[in-house]
């Protein structure tokens, strides 16, 4: 074998010994290393999910005993009748006619426990159908002390059918009311209330009555309302005598002013010799001595209709004491 042969073949068997250390080193090492980070990786990548789940649970831990402190006994059957009673004297309170309540069947709600096959009984849940008669303002009263107690309960749907000219009301309630296994209470109901800075307060409700979209016609509140008597006061501010639909209630009321109704907004805007002009729920009209609003309101009519039909106005009074003479109180009001 000459030198040029054993050189070739020194070359091929260094090659052939690189290449077989090379597989080994990546059998051996590279494989057994990335298969290590992988695993390193997973492990890691599940301890960070179970931090987060752990930071989660902590974050439902306080509302989940809220739940728990407010939520209906744990017995099923004992709950349903606890709460329906409750609701009924809820209704009587706010004095809803023909009322009725049907509670529906316990429904059970489970859930699914990590790594167990068999689902966890947590609670149940109830559907209560409340119908009855009412007028707004009851209703609206009986809605915000159903939000303020701490019952674990929810309106589903709510069905509000006028009768008549719309001053009654046909309401249909569907609730949904949930018990909790956790419950500390097997025979009473939570005594928990919403905090007060929480709780909407009942004046959120006053655009709703002003605005009475069932109603026909003009409301009981302000129909009633009339011109008694303008008079003028000793610094020569003139005042308007109103009476309101409470009997021999009478309310003395400056230009600017509002008189004191709690379903609706009425302010006198100005006020001349023999009639004054009513913001009556942001709707004007122009009232004379001795007419009620109901005498001068059609539906939908307004300021412009008013003005158009109104003739000029008469001259003020020119004192205290002849204003007096001439707008003698038809009722006698109260001081």
């Amino acid at each position: 074998m000459n030198p040029r042969t054993r050189l070739l073949g020194m070359a091929g068997l260094a090659v052939v010994l690189l290449y077989c250390g090379d597989y080994f080193y990546g059998q051996w090492f590279e494989e057994p290393s990335r298969d290590l980070e992988s695993q390193l990786s997973r492990v890691e990548r599940q301890i960070r999910e179970t931090d987060d789940a752990k930071v989660a649970a902590t974050k439902k831990a306080k509302p989940l005993a809220s739940y728990t402190a407010r939520a209906l006994p744990y017995d099923p059957e004992l709950a349903r009748s606890l709460y329906q009673d409750w609701l009924l004297q809820l209704v009587e309170t706010h004095r809803l006619e023909s009322a009725s309540v049907d509670a529906g069947s316990p429904n059970r709600l489970e859930i699914k426990s990590r790594g167990q096959k068999k689902r966890k009984l947590v609670g149940h849940s109830f559907n209560m159908t409340l119908r009855a008669k009412t007028t707004l303002p009851q209703l609206v009263n009986l809605l915000h002390d159903f939000r303020h107690v701490g019952h674990l309960h929810k309106i589903r749907s709510l069905s509000l059918v006028p009768l008549g000219t719309g001053s009654e009301l046909d309401v249909n309630m569907s609730i949904e009311v949930l018990s909790m296994q956790h419950a500390d209470r097997e025979d009473t109901l939570s005594t928990w209330v919403r905090d007060d800075a929480e709780a909407d307060p009942l004046k959120v409700y006053s655009d709703l009555l002003r605005r009475n979209l069932f109603a026909r016609g003009l409301p009981q509140a302000l129909a009633q309302i009339r011109l008694q008597a303008i008079t003028t006061d000793k610094s020569g501010r003139k005042e308007a005598w109103l009476g309101t639909a409470t009997k021999s209630q009478t309310q003395i009321v400056a230009q600017g002013e509002s008189l004191d109704l709690q379903t609706h907004k009425v302010v006198v805007e100005e006020i001349e010799s023999e009639r004054v002009r009513l913001n009556v729920d942001e709707s004007r009209y122009w009232l004379a001595l001795g007419q009620r609003l109901r005498d001068v309101v059609e539906p939908n009519n307004a300021l412009a209709a008013h003005s158009n039909a109104t003739t000029t106005p008469p001259a003020e009074l020119k004192n205290s004491d002849e204003s007096a003479a001439n707008s003698k109180p038809i009722d006698e009001p109260k001081p």
